[in-house]
């Protein structure tokens, strides 16, 4: 789930918006796992649900990069 970022009107994916405190590496571990899921159980790579997962999965690498 994403919702928009107010100042920059960009999509923020969910976890950036929890109240909990998560590392990073967790969300990006969390994930991928949920992307493998899925794409083992929708069985395409084109679906609505595996591009939406990839695209989050995009966000934190590149966060990740970012901080390095």
């Amino acid at each position: 789930m994403n919702r928009i970022n107010s100042c920059t009107g960009t999509l923020v994916p969910y976890y950036f918006l929890c109240e909990e405190p998560i590392t990073l590496i967790e969300k990006i571990e969390n994930t991928r796992r949920e992307l493998i899921k899925v794409v083992n159980e929708r069985k395409s790579l084109t679906d609505e649900a595996v591009l939406k997962l990839s695209q989050e999965l995009d966000i934190y690498l590149l966060e990740c990069q970012k901080r390095k």
